[in-house]
């Protein structure tokens, strides 16, 4: 009972630093827990890159003259290519997550623990 004070009282804190903050943060919830977001380049990249002075991958992957070029037929069946571009990176997956008023999108994790919306990624996509 102790340990699930705490986590309410973290998660209140959590959403009250977002709710005051000036970035235009968004909440998502990806398998059970939250994770705070920040607009940026019209992107939405995961508030760890924000507060860090080495550029972390989400944000190094967005600023860069990446090209993704995607295999043929990658996109059949109506497939996200966000998310087809997300796997196709080095130590990169997608998850889905949940925003707090029901909406759903996906998001590219990279090894460091940054994410950055798959639609940012289409971008990226040569043609």
């Amino acid at each position: 009972m102790e340990n699930f004070k705490f986590q309410i009282i973290n998660l209140c804190l959590f959403y009250m630093v977002l709710a005051y903050s000036d970035d235009h943060n968004e909440i998502y919830r990806i398998n059970g827990k939250h994770y705070g977001f920040y607009k940026y380049k019209n992107s939405l990249l995961s508030i760890n890159c924000r507060d860090r002075v080495i550029e972390c991958s989400a944000k190094k992957t967005l600023n860069s003259n990446l090209r993704i070029k995607l295999k043929k037929g990658a996109l059949n069946g109506g497939k996200n290519p966000g998310a087809v571009a997300c796997k196709q990176l080095q130590d990169a997956h997608i998850v889905l997550a949940q925003s707090l008023d029901g909406n759903y999108q996906s998001f590219c994790v990279f090894k460091d623990m940054s994410m950055i919306s798959a639609n940012s990624l289409i971008k990226k996509i040569s043609k």
